[in-house]
C-alpha cells in the first residue's frame, strides 16, 4: 500500500536518450509501484508544455514523490530560485547508474527533499568523498534479479541466433585526436590515468586522478576540470573496451547493435551491424540469442543492465568481470566472465561451446542462487519507499 493514501501519485520524469532505455526503465519501475497500489504518471520533459503540466500536477497536492533515472529534474527551480522539490514539499528520487563526474552539479543540489540513489558503491563513495556536502541525501540500492520478468525466458531450443552485443560505438582513435587539443599538462594526466585504468579494473578513478593532479601540480580543488578528466577517461576506456570486444567478435556470427560503428564496417567480418533499436523492442529481440555480450565502464562494484539481462534471460553472459558481477554470478554456469589480458578469441570460443549445449537450461540452474544474492522487484521498490520516508522525516514533509 502507498505510504500515504492521500498522496498516492508517483511521477516519473524522463528526458529521452538514443534507444529509449530511460523510458523503458521508468515504465518497468512505474509498473512495480502500481503493484504496490500507487497511481503513476510518466512525464516526457521534452514534450511541449511539460514544465507547465508538471507544476500543475504538483499544485494539486496528490504527488507522493517523483523519480527520475540520471537525475532528470533534480535542479528544477521556481522563478525565485528555490529548488522545485523544496518549494513543492515533494520528495524527489534521483536514480544513478553513471559516475558522478557526469553532470556532477546534479549530485550536489542543496535540497533536503532530494535523495540520490546509487546502484554502484564506487559512485556513492565518489559522491561522499569528493563532492561538496549539500542538504540532499544519498543511499545505495541493490539491483533486482528479475527486472525483466519470466516472459523473456524462452526455451533454449527457440534461440536461433548466436551472439548479441548492444552498445553505442566510438573509435578510441577519435578520443586520442580530441585529447591532442588539450594543454600539455592535461594531456599527460589524461593518458596516465587512461593507462592505469586499462591495466587495473579495480582502480578508484577519482583517487587516481587526484594523485596525478598533485604530481603535475595541478589544482585539485578545480572540480570542473577534475570531473571533466574523470568523465573523459571513463568514456575513453568504455570505447577502448567495446572496440576490443567488437573486433574480437567480427569473425563470428555476432550481431552488433548501436550507432557509431561505421569505422569498423569495412573490416573483413562475419558479424553484422544494426542501427540502434528502442529498448522495448530490444528486450524481445534479445530472447533469440544464446550469448549476450557486454563491456563495463570503470567500476568495481557495478553490473551493467546488459549483464543482468543476460543472466535474467538464462543466456550465456559474456562480460568483463567486476567485483560485483563475480559476487553475484561467480560459479553460475552461464556466467562467462573474462579479464582484459585474456585471449579474447579463447574467451569467445569458450562461450560458444557453452552455447552449443542444446539441452541447456541455464536460468533454472542459476535461479536459486540469483534469488539468494539479489532482491526481487518489490524489494527494490521497498528500498525506494524507505529512502522517501527518510526524506520526509528529515525534511519535515507532510
Amino acid at each position: 500500500m502507498p505510504l500515504n493514501p492521500d498522496r498516492n501519485l508517483i511521477l516519473a520524469l524522463v528526458a529521452q536518450n538514443e534507444n529509449q532505455s530511460l523510458l523503458k526503465a521508468s515504465e518497468l519501475l512505474a509498473n512495480d509501484f502500481s503493484r504496490r497500489g500507487y497511481q503513476t504518471s510518466i512525464f516526457d520533459m521534452h514534450a511541449p508544455n511539460s514544465g507547465k503540466r508538471l507544476l500543475q500536477v504538483l499544485k494539486e497536492g496528490q504527488v507522493a514523490f517523483a523519480f527520475a533515472f540520471a537525475g532528470v529534474g533534480a535542479r528544477f527551480s521556481i522563478p525565485d530560485g528555490t529548488n522545485l522539490w523544496t518549494a513543492a514539499h515533494v520528495p524527489f528520487v534521483a536514480l544513478w547508474h553513471d559516475h558522478p563526474s557526469y553532470n556532477y552539479r546534479q549530485h550536489i543540489v542543496d535540497s533536503s527533499y532530494i535523495v540520490h540513489c546509487y546502484h554502484v558503491l564506487d559512485h556513492l563513495e565518489a559522491r561522499q568523498k569528493h563532492l561538496p556536502p549539500s542538504s540532499s541525501r544519498s543511499t545505495l540500492l541493490s539491483i533486482t534479479y528479475d527486472m525483466y520478468g519470466e516472459s523473456y525466458r524462452p526455451a533454449w531450443a527457440q534461440r536461433n541466433r548466436e551472439i548479441l552485443f548492444a552498445k553505442t560505438g566510438s573509435s578510441p582513435d577519435a578520443w586520442a585526436e580530441a585529447w591532442k587539443q588539450q594543454p600539455s599538462t592535461l594531456q599527460k594526466i589524461l593518458w596516465a590515468l587512461a593507462e592505469q585504468a586499462k591495466r587495473d579494473r579495480n582502480i578508484d578513478l577519482t583517487d587516481a586522478a587526484l594523485t596525478l593532479f598533485e604530481a603535475q601540480r595541478f589544482p585539485t580543488n578545480d572540480l570542473d576540470t577534475l570531473m571533466s578528466v574523470i568523465q573523459e577517461v571513463d568514456g575513453y576506456v568504455r570505447s577502448w573496451r567495446s572496440d576490443r570486444l567488437v573486433r574480437a567478435l567480427l569473425p563470428h556470427p555476432a550481431h552488433i547493435v548501436g550507432s557509431g560503428w561505421d569505422y569498423l564496417k569495412s573490416e573483413k567480418r562475419r558479424a553484422d551491424f544494426f542501427d540502434s533499436i528502442p529498448t522495448h523492442d530490444f528486450l524481445g529481440w534479445a530472447t533469440h540469442y544464446r550469448i549476450l555480450a557486454n563491456t563495463n565502464p570503470l567500476w568495481r562494484h557495478g553490473i551493467h543492465e546488459r549483464t543482468s539481462l543476460g543472466m535474467c534471460y538464462g543466456a550465456v553472459t559474456l562480460t568483463d568481470r567486476t567485483i560485483k558481477s563475480d559476487y553475484l554470478y561467480g560459479g553460475l554456469p552461464n556466467y562467462a566472465g573474462f579479464e582484459w589480458d585474456d585471449d579474447l578469441e579463447d574467451v569467445i570460443g569458450s562461450a560458444l561451446r557453452l552455447a552449443d549445449d542444446n539441452d541447456a537450461d541455464y536460468f533454472s540452474a542459476a535461479e536459486k542462487t540469483l534469488k539468494e544474492r539479489q532482491p526481487n522487484a518489490i524489494d527494490y521498490v521497498l528500498q525506494i519507499e524507505a529512502a522517501v520516508e527518510e526524506v520526509r522525516r528529515s525534511a519535515g514533509s507532510t
